[in-house]
């Protein structure tokens, strides 16, 4: 795993057709979305160069579904929509496996995507995290902004030991 030292979100990143499509699919999705003060589309970008930059692994698969993968969870779109979409059955496991399950709550959530060890999962799902713990803040109150970093650094540790353990560079 590389460290985020001359993380530049906005350098070189691999856009195959794919990751394309899974972009556009997913500003369509999202719409009118915001994070905090941005663009729905501006996390989903985050998840992809960050995954991109840590993972020595990574590939088209995980770029795919870091563009999707609250797709499920945040929108009307189903399962079966990406499989008529044309996404792949490995793409659309990490999907479902990221998206959050309203009777667990957030750490049963994060073991149930270790328990998978789908690795791909736990290095999207780290980006993920990575992205929510290092994004804007500054309108929160500090109590809350604690919390939320706490919870997404420790979630992101779990989640970078897990996938490290199965092969994840």
């Amino acid at each position: 795993m590389r460290t985020l030292e001359n993380f530049n979100r906005n350098g070189d990143l691999p856009i195959t057709a794919g990751i394309f499509n899974a972009k556009l699919i997913a500003a369509e999705a999202h719409g009118s979305q915001m994070y905090g003060d941005l663009p729905y589309t501006e996390h989903l970008l985050d998840v992809f160069a960050y995954g991109n930059h840590i993972w020595e692994n990574w590939d088209d698969t995980c770029s795919q579904a870091a563009f999707l993968h609250d797709i499920i969870e945040d929108t009307p779109t189903t399962e079966d929509d990406l499989r008529e979409m044309g996404f792949s059955e490995e793409v659309i496991a990490i999907v479902v496996l990221v998206t959050k399950r309203k009777n667990l709550d957030y750490f049963e959530n994060i073991q149930y995507i270790i328990d998978s060890e789908n690795v791909r999962a736990m290095m999207v799902k780290a980006a993920d995290n990575l992205a929510n713990l290092r994004g804007d803040k500054s309108h929160w109150d500090e109590t809350r902004a604690m919390k939320s970093n706490a919870k997404y650094q420790a979630s992101f540790e779990v989640l970078v030991e897990a996938a490290t353990n199965l092969g994840a560079k």
